[in-house]
Order: structure tokens, then C-alpha cells, then sequence
């Protein structure tokens, strides 16, 4: 009788303390549990991060709340000393702290598995290059490819370039990079709408040459109300048989940033570099927004054949070669007097940094 008075004091006891409410400034603890681990190993490592003060009661409480093996792996966010009914329900239910990944519009395959390096420990994989090496191997993969419907290209430097759709993605903390991947392309197809494959064809456009486009719209457009203007430039351009001549796409070939693209750029030998080869480039040169596809798709009807950039992002555009050229020579003189201005602002910061130290 009096044993089974203390058992029912002891669990009163531990229902009680279940209950204890965390202070209102309390730290937020973050508790990684790698699958498989037992609610023994759970309990001390809540104890370690503070969040409940006793693992032997804690793990006597939630086994009186039924946790005993069904612990989901993942990582968790919890208040120090948080409810222990909170901790329980969270750890039954999976609720882990996912992550938010933010992808940019324009973004190529190597620079979001570089982003996702950064920012995620996918796989329970916190070495930078593995993330990086393992994403750009899904990125690869054929069958992802035929998931999404993308024509093998010849020359294509990546498959899967393009139909990762920009977005913003709450990935859980035991996703894989493969999982990501994959979830990215399917947002491709959500996104893609099947009235956009009967425009594509009365553009006379698949819908790979749609996203091919788009990429280099994206990349060129600064000033969102000049995508339309642009995708028709270029399907001008397309249906006279000219070349291009996109600046993006020959830096893509060269696979590195460059400041500015100069004559020796534009002898790269690749099929992307558009000022050597015609047409459109075997694919995507980044992974085009929603903007860009639709501006693509519905282009701004005019007979313009040419643009230069201005060092404030916009363009000037131009029907012949001659005015195209007049053009230029006026953007290199706006941009001599904006790096002119660049620079002194630059160094005019410089000797105001140098006075205050030495005011020190």
C-alpha cells in the first residue's frame, strides 16, 4: 500500500514538473538527435543544453507519456527549461527546427550547391564540400532529369540547369541534397503552367528553348519592367539569324565571374559563348523566376535588335548597328564618369578613415 502511494506521489511529482513553464527571456537551445539514439542518450543531452535539469526524471516522465523508442532523428529547437509536455510531443511528432533557403532568381546549378554549403548541414553533413559535391551529383543524375522532362542537350554543361526553381524552401535538417534536388525540380513543374507549352510553340520555342532564353533574360535584366523589351531583342535577333552576342552567356562559359567581358572573353571555344556560335546555347545558363519565364513567353513586340547597359542598370536600345554604336560610346563615357566618381567616393573614404586614426 505504501509503495503504491510513493509510485503515485513520484508520478504526481513528475507531471508537475512537466508543467514548469520556461522564463520568459529563457536561451533557445539548439539539440541535434542522430537516428537511432535511445531516450536515455536523448535525455542527457537535453540536460547538457539546459533544457530540462534532470535526465533520469525526464526520462522517466516521458515514459510515462508513452516516448520510449519513437524518438524522431532531426534537429530541435527548444526554450531552456521548456516543458517537459512540449519536449515530449515535439520529439513523438518530429517537429524539428527546419531551415530556410532562400535561392535567388538567375543563380546557376554550381552557385546554389555553393549556397547550400553555406547555409545547410544537409545529411547530418556539416563539411562544406561534401554538401556542395553531393548536391551538384543529384543536380546530375539522369533520372532527375527525366523526372523532369529535360531533353538530353549535347554540350549541356548541366543537366539540371534551369529547372531548379528559385524559390524560398523550408528544408529539414535530415534532408539530403538529393531530397533538395528534387524538390526543387518538381517546384519547376508546379510552376510551369501547360497553357506556357501552346505559347512556347507559337513562338516557335520548346519549352528547353523557353528556359533557355528566360536565363539570359534574367541575367541581363536589372530593371524588372525591361525583361519583355529584352526577350523580344533577342527574338529578334533569333529570327534573323543573327548571333546573340549575350555577355552572360560567355561568362558562363568561362566559369568564373569576371568584371567586365573584354575581346579575349569573346574567343572562348564553347557553344555557349554566343558571340562565336548561333542560336540559342545548349541550355540554361541559370535558373530563371517566374518573371523572366513569363516575360520570355509574352515579349514586347518592337523592331529593336540591340542594348547596351548603362552603369545604372538599365539599357538603351537600338534598331541598326549604327545606332546601336552610338550607344556605346555613350555608355562608355556615362560609365567613365561613374567609376571616376566610384573612385573618389572611395578615396575620399579612405583619407577620412586614415584622419580618424590618426585623431586616435
Amino acid at each position: 500500500m505504501r509503495g503504491e502511494r510513493l509510485l503515485r506521489a513520484s508520478t504526481i511529482a513528475l507531471l508537475l514538473a512537466g508543467c514548469a513553464v520556461p522564463a520568459p527571456d529563457a536561451a533557445t537551445a539548439h539539440v541535434y538527435v542522430p537516428r537511432g539514439a535511445s531516450l536515455a542518450a536523448v535525455a542527457e543531452s537535453l540536460a547538457a543544453h539546459d533544457v530540462v535539469a534532470s535526465p533520469v526524471a525526464f526520462r522517466w516522465y516521458a515514459r510515462l507519456r508513452g516516448l520510449a523508442r519513437a524518438v524522431r532523428p532531426g534537429l530541435y529547437s527548444f526554450a531552456e527549461r521548456e516543458r517537459w509536455a512540449v519536449i515530449v510531443a515535439a520529439l513523438r511528432s518530429g517537429r524539428t527546427a527546419d531551415f530556410v533557403f532562400m535561392v535567388p532568381e538567375g543563380l546557376a546549378v554550381a552557385q546554389i550547391a555553393e549556397l547550400a554549403a553555406e547555409q545547410l548541414r544537409l545529411a547530418r553533413d556539416s563539411i562544406r564540400g561534401a554538401v556542395r559535391d553531393s548536391f551538384l551529383a543529384a543536380a546530375r543524375d539522369t533520372s532527375l532529369r527525366a523526372l523532369v522532362g529535360v531533353p538530353a542537350q549535347r554540350g549541356a554543361k548541366e543537366p539540371l540547369e534551369g529547372y531548379l526553381f528559385p524559390e524560398t524552401y523550408r528544408v529539414a535538417f535530415d534532408e539530403t541534397p538529393r531530397q533538395l534536388v528534387t524538390q526543387m525540380a518538381r517546384q519547376f513543374l508546379l510552376v510551369w503552367d501547360t497553357a506556357w507549352d501552346r505559347r512556347a510553340e507559337e513562338l516557335g520555342l520548346t519549352r528547353h528553348q523557353v528556359v533557355t532564353l528566360a536565363s539570359i533574360v534574367e541575367a541581363e535584366a536589372r530593371v524588372p519592367s525591361e525583361r519583355r523589351r529584352i526577350a523580344g531583342v533577342y527574338l529578334n535577333r533569333l529570327r534573323r539569324g543573327m548571333l546573340l552576342q549575350a555577355d552572360p552567356t560567355v561568362i558562363y562559359a568561362i566559369g568564373k565571374p569576371v568584371r567586365r567581358v573584354l575581346l579575349r572573353h569573346l574567343k572562348t571555344r564553347s557553344r555557349y559563348n554566343t558571340y562565336r556560335y548561333p542560336g540559342l546555347p545548349p541550355g540554361p545558363i541559370g535558373n530563371p523566376g517566374r518573371a523572366s519565364l513569363e516575360a520570355t513567353l509574352n515579349p514586347q513586340q518592337h523592331n529593336l535588335f540591340f542594348f547596351v547597359a548603362r552603369p545604372d542598370g538599365r539599357h538603351m536600345f537600338s534598331r541598326t548597328s549604327r545606332e546601336h554604336a552610338d550607344s556605346v560610346a555613350v555608355a562608355r563615357v556615362l560609365r567613365a564618369e561613374f567609376e571616376a566618381r566610384r573612385d573618389s567616393a572611395a578615396a575620399a573614404a579612405r583619407d577620412s578613415a586614415a584622419a580618424a586614426r590618426r585623431a586616435r
